[in-house]
């Protein structure tokens, strides 16, 4: 059925927020959309116009941009990109630019 891709997409989605701070394989990704590696990054594309990987860059890249805007706090955009602990945010940004989101 039409819809059930849609849901795929997303559960992979969430896949990839809630584990955005672990070196995650686009197999790992792939299998929570119930398709292949391949089939899974072609439809990703269609539907996104990047790839997943692109989209996990978008997202820490987002939170570097707000991160500029005077008066940011990391906890808020720590929660604003729902990272629970910040912690984590913390390392998934430090893993993308190589350095922590306090500098």
């Amino acid at each position: 059925d039409g819809m059930n891709w849609i849901q795929c997409l997303s559960k992979s989605i969430q896949y990839i927020e809630d584990h955005l701070t672990d070196k995650i394989s686009m197999d790992e990704i792939s299998n929570q959309a119930y398709t292949s590696s391949s089939q899974f990054q072609l439809l990703f594309h269609l539907v996104f116009g990047m790839t997943a990987g692109e989209y996990i860059e978008t997202v820490i890249d987002l939170a570097a941009l707000d991160l500029l805007k005077p008066g940011s706090k990391i906890i808020d955009i720590a929660m604003r990109y729902q990272y629970d602990p910040q912690e984590s945010f913390s390392m998934a940004f430090t893993r993308f630019h190589g350095f922590p989101p306090s500098k």
